[in-house]
């Protein structure tokens, strides 16, 4: 819609009037007295625009002159008796260094060697990432930081799907009840050791824990052999398939079928999310403790601190074998779960019937009784120690609504989870550095309980949009690789908001 220029002495009621653009008026009022000022009725409308096609082709006038006059009189000559100013509303203000105009894609020039690292990161010249102003001016003309990739394409590999996170949000799938197959492991009773109203010393650990992938667990191997399921899935797996258009920083997924079985695995090396994914830290030194990776390693190192150091001595064998049998691992109950997807919204085509799909729930601890589990969680603070005076002065929420902003992928994912596993409770504890320029030693500064139910509320989380997703994963590979086995990548894409799905070699990978 064009712009409508007005000046100061217009009333309220010209500048606002755009629903009566009278054509006929407007070309009778062109040449009267009124002419040096705003037409009153040149306004927004069905018209609007052709008023000013022919407001732009007037007779008799022609410019002879567009070179910027001197500062004392900025005025462009024209032939007649008519003057406009030369800074009229579509005029824009250069700023120093814009050398595009205001409808084409800028190009950003950078000095080598101003900055150190300016040769390792690349610069996006990208329209997206630009904005205008009010007068037009160009604004957030800073170099744009690329994501790493968790995964290198090789040229073998063929797309076969891309999928944009704005259609996956609109995907809806309505899942059953699950049927529980079996609970494994032991479980230790939830210790309530942090949740103080004072800062507590965290005390290090030798545990840790194992996110062992899906081919790898013999549970798993036992159920596919029997022909349980179809499709076999970890937790941590399906939740990030699950919370795919919240995520920022690149993933993958592989997914292969053997033996008439499905199976979803991650590798080690993308299995945890950063500790700030919507803010990843680029200009740092890899000997400095902020880091990214040692960011990465001392986020796990404290998690694992806290989950051990919240389970009690008391225990509940759960009856099957745990998939884990290390004894540095952290104990953790298991539960077995099986879904019955239909044949939903996620799919066009009937004869892609309903699937059956094992789902491996951990379960951290439990509270009073063995059914009544709880998961435990934690995030870092690494940059300020300021949670702890914030707990201190009841400030607990709006240190949540913040991480809510900084890692809602991350909750999201963990909200997921305990859905899943039919959870009630996420115990979840805020660590900071005792002094934050050194990772050595570290406080919880305090422990928030969460009811699952208001957490999606609070992230506005949707399972049925979660389960629409999957499903929608599943038919697109199962359409692509057809009766044989088969071996596809699910990427999510570094620096877009899209998921590429690649059919690869089966002897890509090794679990």
């Amino acid at each position: 819609v064009p712009y409508a220029p007005f000046i100061k002495s217009d009333k309220l009621g010209k500048i606002a009037d755009w629903q009566s653009a009278r054509e006929d008026e407007q070309l009778s009022m062109k040449n009267s007295n009124l002419q040096k000022k705003r037409d009153q009725y040149h306004a927004y409308g069905a018209s609007a625009a052709k008023l000013f096609g022919a407001e732009t082709e007037e007779k008799g006038f022609s410019l002879v002159e567009n070179a910027a006059s001197s500062a004392g009189n900025k005025q462009a000559v024209l032939k007649g008796n008519r003057k406009r100013p030369f800074q009229n509303a579509n005029t824009v203000k250069k700023v120093p260094g814009q050398t595009a105009a205001p409808n084409q894609v800028p190009t950003i020039k950078k000095k080598v060697g101003s900055n150190p690292s300016a040769k390792k990161q690349p610069i996006v010249k990208n329209a997206a990432r630009w904005g205008n102003n009010r007068w037009g001016n160009r604004w957030n003309n800073e170099d744009v930081k690329l994501r790493d990739a968790s995964i290198t394409v090789d040229e073998t590999w063929t797309s076969v799907a891309e999928i944009e996170f704005n259609k996956l949000t609109k995907l809806n799938l309505d899942v059953g009840k699950p049927e529980v197959l079996s609970s494994n492991g032991t479980i230790h009773q939830y210790l309530k050791k942090y949740e103080t109203n004072t800062a507590t010393p965290l005390e290090p650990s030798i545990k840790t824990t194992f996110n062992q992938t899906t081919s790898n667990d013999p549970n798993v191997k036992s159920y596919a052999n029997k022909g349980e399921a179809k499709v076999f899935i970890t937790d941590a797996i399906i939740s990030q398939l699950m919370c795919a258009p919240r995520s920022a920083a690149s993933w993958d997924v592989i997914v292969t079928k053997k033996g008439g079985n499905i199976f979803f695995d991650k590798r080690e090396s993308t299995f945890h999310i950063p500790v700030n994914e919507n803010s990843p830290i680029t200009d740092v030194k890899e000997s400095d403790i902020n880091h990214p990776t040692k960011l990465e390693l001392e986020d796990i190192e404290v998690s694992n601190a806290f989950v051990d150091g919240s389970l009690a001595k008391n225990s509940v064998n759960l009856g099957g074998a745990s998939p884990i049998s290390s004894t540095a691992a952290i104990p953790k109950g298991y539960k077995y779960v099986k879904f019955e997807l239909p044949n939903g919204a996620s799919t066009d085509d009937d004869s892609q019937g309903s699937v059956s799909i094992l789902v491996r729930v951990a379960l951290d601890a439990y509270t009073y009784t063995a059914s009544s589990n709880v998961a435990i969680h934690s995030l870092l603070q690494y940059e300020s120690n300021d949670w702890r005076t914030k707990f201190n002065g009841g400030s607990q929420g709006n240190i949540f609504v913040d991480e809510m902003k900084k890692n809602n992928n991350k909750l999201s994912q963990w909200t997921m989870q305990s859905l899943l596993g039919g959870l009630n409770q996420i115990k979840l504890g805020f660590i900071t550095r005792e002094n934050p320029k050194s990772n050595a030693a570290h406080l919880v500064a305090g422990t928030m309980t969460s009811n699952v139910d208001i957490l999606c509320q609070q992230l506005k989380l949707s399972i049925n949009n979660g389960w629409g997703i999957v499903k929608s994963f599943i038919d697109i590979i199962e359409h692509e690789g057809g009766e044989e086995d088969y071996r596809f990548v699910i990427f999510k894409t570094p620096n877009s908001q899209k998921i590429i799905i690649y059919k690869v070699p089966f002897d890509s990978f090794d679990f």
